[in-house]
């Protein structure tokens, strides 16, 4: 009987040193860059707690101001509180929204085949080469021509329609359903699903 030698065994002699101080560099530049991404929000929050005389100044501020803090609680119009369940709601629709429009396109690209099927992908992919500050005002013109834009700050209708679905949601969940055996839908077609 024979013995496999393990990882261990086969090793060079010396090899682990030079890891071990590749993944100290590594995590060092890591931790690094990690801090210098928190620099600005820091920097906001501790801006934030600085009362006005104070605000310009580089140094930590003296005593703990919250005066700014309740001022945006309490003084904006629609209040604070109200945009973040906005915000909250905002963003639950549009996930939805894109997980299943997305996942059924996804799924026609992937596993449909109908014509023009690749160039329409392409026209879908090309899209993400547009950058969003091009479209802000067309998207604005077609909203204000179709009457979804008013005052009323919940009228997320505008917003929903711009945000259902998006490209890189189409392209993610193709990928996804090109992973999928077909065996598996035809096993599961056997087995009388659908």
């Amino acid at each position: 009987m024979t013995t496999t030698p393990t990882s261990a065994e086969l090793a060079p002699a010396g090899e682990g040193g030079r890891s071990s101080a590749r993944k100290v560099i590594a995590y060092s530049l890591l931790i690094g860059w990690a801090l210098l991404m928190f620099v600005p929000f820091a920097w906001t929050i501790i801006t934030s707690l600085k009362d006005r005389p104070e605000a310009l100044s580089v140094t930590l501020p003296r005593s703990a101001d919250f005066e700014a803090w309740a001022y945006t609680w309490q003084s904006i119009d629609p209040g604070l509180p109200q945009m973040i369940v906005s915000s909250l709601l905002l963003a639950a629709i549009v996930t939805a929204s894109n997980l299943f429009l997305g996942s059924m396109a996804g799924y026609a690209f992937a596993r449909l085949t109908f014509p023009g099927r690749d160039l329409l992908f392409v026209v879908v992919l090309a899209t993400l080469m547009i950058p969003d500050q091009l479209r802000i005002v067309p998207v604005y013109q077609i909203m204000n021509f179709l009457g979804l834009i008013n005052k009323n700050p919940t009228n997320y209708l505008s917003v929903i329609l711009v945000l259902a679905v998006s490209a890189t949601s189409i392209f993610l969940l193709r990928q996804y359903f090109l992973t999928i055996p077909r065996d598996l839908e035809e096993a599961a077609k056997i087995d009388g699903a659908g």
